[in-house]
């Protein structure tokens, strides 16, 4: 199943990365950011005061299974006041550094592009979400602290009792269900097809493919889903895409 992107939402996505391009300043080499090394080096009450007065603060989320997620501003250049953020992984008396990003400048909303935790838990994964543009998500193995999938999505389709998620391949271009108790993963492409092509050339408007789904139930045996993807646009004079038609398929997925 190919992602089809109107014209529009090109050229919004090429003025964001203009954006980042131009205000993005570059990490001096005189300045190491600090690592916290052990358990005893974590200071959550530390924040940052960024260029416009608001405070960026350490947050501290508990994760299953007894872990503790540390997400950690650090300012890391000299000219011009930008941030990037660390996030630690805490488990047994021990303190793990697993993602250090680049952050963006000061000047333009820098925890917009600072790692974010969006409550997505598994019972032995759990996701990071990172903007850049679009939004990047790594599904990380808590036990070794690992990224085992990344895939873009601002809304990821999950149940995290049931330990399912969808996501889209974008080498395979296909869209999957993923069981993370079993590690298998099940193509929901034919599930579609029939209706994409009964409809012609289709659009998602309200995000694209890979978020256009929401898993309703599951058991031991099946997984039931839908797609609310948008069908017959409706183009102006230019072609561009201005409304759609939303329609939702129903379907389930035997394991």
């Amino acid at each position: 199943m190919k992602k089809y992107i109107p014209a529009i939402a090109l050229v919004f996505l090429s003025s964001i990365a203009f954006v980042q391009e131009r205000f993005t300043p570059v990490l001096s080499d005189s300045h190491k950011k600090t690592i916290w090394e052990v358990e005893s080096d974590v200071v959550v009450d530390e924040n940052i005061t960024d260029t416009r007065g608001d405070k960026i603060t350490v947050k501290r989320f508990s994760l299953k299974g007894g872990y503790t997620l540390l997400l950690r501003p650090v300012v890391w250049t000299y000219k011009e006041l930008g941030l990037s953020s660390q996030v630690y992984l805490q488990n047994d008396g021990k303190l793990r550094l697993i993602a250090d990003s680049d952050g963006g400048s000061a000047s333009i909303h820098p925890e917009k592009y600072m790692y974010r935790y969006c409550n997505i838990d598994f019972d032995d994964y759990f996701i990071l979400t990172i903007y850049g543009g679009a939004y990047t998500n790594y599904l990380y193995e808590k036990k070794s602290g690992r990224v085992i999938l990344e895939f873009d999505s601002s809304n990821p389709a999950c149940d995290t009792k049931n330990n399912l998620l969808v996501y889209w391949d974008e080498q395979a271009q296909a869209v999957y269900l993923f069981d993370l108790a079993t590690m298998k993963k099940y193509p929901l492409d034919s599930f579609l097809d029939e209706e994409i092509q009964k409809n012609g050339y289709w659009s998602v408007c309200a995000g694209w493919v890979y978020d256009a789904f929401e898993i309703i139930a599951a058991d031991s045996e099946k997984v039931k889903l839908r797609f609310y993807g948008c069908y017959k646009p409706i183009l102006d004079k230019n072609g561009e895409l201005v409304d759609s038609e939303e329609k939702s398929i129903y379907f389930e997925v035997k394991k």
